[in-house]
């Protein structure tokens, strides 16, 4: 579902829906936002093309378009400037969340895989299943062989969910969970609004 207003459109990856939501709740000026499906990622050339579409048409009712979004698909700053939309100067969504904690936990371990509650919680539909792995067991360690540990990154404070514990358990890594302020999305997307 989408909000409604007058003039500033978002478009963010659904992922960030519920953390999102709660910041422009309590913004002074209305935007409109418009979340594209997170399981996009996946086919980096079907994001772009939608994304695409969705700023080009979002440019016809809105001069002022942000993009939250990391580099998710090619040329992402491409296709946001030829429609005048700015975006989030992120690599990925993590880095939202951890600031350069980001890059110190990637310099740590290059072996990380990082996980919040929204992957957690859709981890059997948007990875297992749309990467195939429930049908070929295999695949797993096709895919994730080269992570050594899990970093659960813990936005809302109630600690290593039972969906984030299952990941590990599946993906048979360690976890290190960390939480973080969930205000450092906002000081985000501040830089952009």
């Amino acid at each position: 579902m989408n909000q409604t207003c007058d003039h500033k459109m978002i478009i963010a990856c659904s992922a960030l829906k519920s953390q999102l939501d709660k910041i422009l709740d309590n913004l002074d000026h209305k935007v409109t936002v418009k979340y594209l499906e997170a399981g996009l990622h996946l086919r980096p050339q079907l994001l772009q093309k939608e994304l695409s579409r969705t700023i080009k048409s979002a440019s016809k009712n809105s001069q002022d378009i942000k993009v939250v979004y990391g580099k998710c698909c090619p040329d992402i700053d491409e296709v946001c400037n030829r429609y005048g939309a700015r975006r989030t100067k992120i690599e990925n969504c993590y880095e939202l969340y951890l600031g350069d904690r980001y890059s110190s936990l990637i310099q740590e371990e290059p072996g990380t895989y990082f996980l919040d509650a929204f992957l957690a919680t859709n981890f059997t539909e948007l990875v297992i299943k749309q990467l195939a792995m429930d049908r070929n067991p295999k695949l797993k360690s096709m895919f994730f062989s080269h992570y050594k540990r899990l970093v659960y990154i813990d936005i809302t404070g109630a600690g290593l969910t039972a969906e984030a514990k299952f990941v590990a358990e599946f993906l048979e890594l360690p976890v290190k969970p960390i939480t973080v302020d969930p205000q450092r999305l906002q000081l985000c997307l501040n830089k952009i609004l």
